[in-house]
């Protein structure tokens, strides 16, 4: 399990960024919940984000955002090459797992997220952020059509792609993670990447961009999770 500095710095919070040999169950255990209560949705690349307070009644929900303030629930979410996002702002006593590929990125799923925890009494300048393991830039090769439509969107972007051949570019994606989050108002020491590349390390990792390049299918994802620890009796 990979921990993020500034979130193991505060209490009463409980977190990790697991990787493939990871159970879920056991995921569960080390957060200090029921796997039952090991809260995962449907994940569709939207801007969804839901603020949950119980499991889920029947199936999961689609969302690729979940924030919650009860101590009792774990809430996660399952990448491959995606940018896993953990938040915390503890004076509210609120979290949020955010599942940010480029589609949801783009539109506004880390936004959508901070939202939802503003609206439940959080405020983004005592928010800090931990960015998990994702694919890196050196791994991350697209399109000049999918960077044009990026800078198009947001300008600032540009700086976040290195040219390619043919036209192509390799694409920061933790780093634009990580921008959002500052633009909407999350203090920049307050936000922690963490340097592991889900391409690179397979002993660790699993990555849908390694798998087809490899073999043609995907093989699994892992599991980002955060949790409130419960108070003290």
């Amino acid at each position: 399990m990979i921990l993020s500095r500034k979130l193991s710095d505060l209490k009463g919070l409980r977190h990790g960024f697991f990787t493939r040999e990871q159970e879920a169950a056991a995921g569960a255990a080390r957060l200090g919940v029921s796997a039952d209560n090991l809260l995962t949705a449907r994940q569709a690349h939207t801007a969804r984000a839901l603020f949950i307070k119980a499991p889920w009644r029947t199936g999961k929900e689609e969302a690729d955002a979940l924030i919650t303030d009860k101590p009792h629930l774990a809430i996660g979410i399952l990448t491959a090459d995606c940018v896993p996002v953990l938040l915390a702002e503890m004076e509210a006593g609120l979290i949020a797992a955010i599942h940010a590929g480029w589609r949801g990125a783009k539109a506004g799923i880390i936004e959508a997220a901070l939202a939802q925890m503003k609206k439940h009494g959080a405020r983004p300048e005592n928010t800090v952020a931990a960015i998990g393991p994702a694919i890196s830039q050196d791994n991350y090769e697209v399109s000049g059509a999918f960077r044009e439509s990026f800078i198009k969107q947001d300008p600032w972007s540009a700086d976040l792609f290195k040219p390619g051949a043919q036209n192509h570019a390799f694409f920061d994606l933790k780093s634009y993670a990580a921008q959002r989050l500052e633009r909407a108002g999350l203090p920049r020491r307050a936000i922690e990447i963490l340097p592991h590349c889900v391409f690179d390390e397979e002993g660790l990792f699993c990555s849908r961009r390694r798998d087809i390049k490899d073999s043609g299918s995907r093989h699994g994802r892992q599991i980002s999770a955060i949790a409130l620890a419960p108070a003290p009796c």
